[in-house]
């Protein structure tokens, strides 16, 4: 009778093991591979965007600026809300630049009205690289205007 018992045990540990086997198995296959959720799984979860910008009121150098916004769009007009908040000529505020996942700088050359009569602007990885950058578009006799850095990944 013990006989029996332990043979029992032995089958059984057998089959657990077998089907242990097949279902690690089948869940390895390349078709179930294809059709798994990429977003399911932590180690692909994918980086977040994050986005900036910068409007310029061209009339009167009034400036916006947004960051970490989940979208462009939100980013550009979030910046355009604040231009138009700061200027005596609303109208004339322009989104000049949008950066994402980085640095973006503006800088302008002032008329003596206080107009802009010409900007530069650029989009770089850290933020000192970005100024020097809108400033040499931008030429001789240009200040840095703004400046703005998302959150990178």
């Amino acid at each position: 009778m013990t006989e029996l018992l332990h043979r029992s045990r032995r089958l059984l540990a057998a089959l657990v093991l077998a089907l242990g086997v097949t279902v690690a198995m089948a869940g390895a296959t390349p078709a179930s591979a294809a059709n798994a959720d990429p977003s399911s799984s932590p180690s692909s979860e994918r980086a977040r965007n994050y986005y900036g910008a910068i409007s310029v009121g061209l009339r009167d150098h009034a400036w916006g600026a947004s960051y970490d916004y989940r979208t462009k769009y939100r980013a550009k007009r979030a910046a355009q809300r604040a231009c138009k908040r700061h200027s005596n000529y609303p109208g004339r505020c322009r989104s000049i630049v949008w950066v994402r996942n980085g640095c973006a700088a503006v800088s302008v050359k002032l008329r003596s009205d206080g107009s802009v009569s010409r900007y530069g602007w650029a989009v770089r990885r850290y933020k000192r690289p970005a100024i020097r950058a809108a400033q040499h578009k931008c030429g001789s006799a240009c200040v840095k205007l703004s400046w703005v850095c998302t959150t990178r990944p």
